[in-house]
């Protein structure tokens, strides 16, 4: 599980979490950086939330 309340996750922590709802967990990981609800560093290790989107005038929030 991840931890309680950070904002930030490493690669491993992230996909264990998504492991847990879906067994792809990559693909999953890269459409959550490609619709800009995670934000990835420069080198892949380090994912940020980012928070709430809006999309078609429904307001999403990830909860991790």
């Amino acid at each position: 599980m991840l931890k309680e309340k950070s904002l930030e996750f490493t690669e491993k922590e992230l996909n264990e979490a998504i492991k847990e709802i879906y067994p792809d967990y990559s693909l999953v990981r890269r459409y959550l950086v490609d619709y800009k609800f995670l934000e990835r560093d420069n080198y892949g290790r380090i994912y940020k939330i980012v928070g709430e989107k809006k999309m078609n005038n429904t307001k999403f929030l990830l909860f991790v």
